[in-house]
């Protein structure tokens, strides 16, 4: 019995390392178009976008955020390191907002891809994808390392 529980203990704990460790391994780099004047945000403001406090850039220019689908690294991610929430609890919170008429969350996309193809066609646009993912048709206004 004490071998099955320590067996079971070893491989609890090596999982849960490889799950962080690919969580704070993620670099994610918040987007937006090439054409937008914005040139950094911090991760408050980000915040306060994403999750509809502000729905303006400092500039005074409409923000249009756009998140990648929740089942991808870069969605757990980003909800956790600036967003401040796990998945679970960011549904929670969207619900709420619904339920009292005061937001919705921003629309999905399926991957870092169709974020980029968003903010080509959207200069007030806004969004976050994998830092190997960066090319020239976004700007990045804030690069999240993996231990943010």
């Amino acid at each position: 019995m004490k071998k099955i529980k320590t067996g079971f203990i070893r491989t609890s704990v090596l999982i849960l390392s490889m799950l962080s460790s690919g969580l704070a391994a993620a670099e994610i780099a918040v987007v937006v178009n090439p054409v937008n004047r914005i040139s950094a945000l911090n991760a408050s403001q980000v915040r306060d976008i994403f999750l509809g406090i502000n729905k303006r850039f400092p500039d005074g220019e409409l923000a249009a955020p756009i998140e990648q689908g929740s089942k991808t690294t870069e969605y757990s991610s980003f909800s956790h390191k600036v967003l401040g929430y796990h998945t679970s609890q960011l549904k929670a919170y969207w619900a709420s907002k619904i339920f009292t008429g005061k937001g919705a969350p921003p629309p999905q996309v399926e991957n870092n891809e169709a974020v980029k193809n968003f903010l080509h066609n959207n200069p007030n646009g806004i969004g976050y994808i994998s830092k190997d993912a960066i090319d020239p048709r976004v700007k990045v206004i804030l690069l999240l390392n993996g231990h943010s």
